[in-house]
């Protein structure tokens, strides 16, 4: 799947976590990010808008050691969530 103008990626260094750690805190981190975003209200012209956001979670190596393969497995956990319902939070499994 390629990333479509509205997608967005983001990489964490994650070295010095274990996987379960890694899942558990990062997983975290999106839904708090995700749950912000949700609860503000955002202005544009006169109009107040409420807007959602679905995230997709991929880490090295566990999905990749490489960009294009981490963007790639975060685009799989990505569609996993939207399709989910959206406005979810979605970590790639494992291989």
């Amino acid at each position: 799947m390629s990333q479509k103008p509205h997608d967005r990626t983001m990489a964490i260094d994650r070295s010095s976590l274990d996987a379960g750690r890694f899942r558990k805190e990062h997983a975290a981190l999106a839904e708090r990010v995700r749950g912000a975003i949700e609860e503000h209200p955002f202005t544009l012209d006169d109009a107040t808008l409420r807007i959602t956001i679905s995230i997709g979670i991929a880490a090295c190596p566990a999905h990749g050691r490489d960009i294009v393969s981490l963007v790639r497995r975060a685009d799989l956990a990505l569609y996993r969530a939207k399709e989910g319902g959206r406005n979810r939070t979605c970590v790639e499994t494992e291989d």
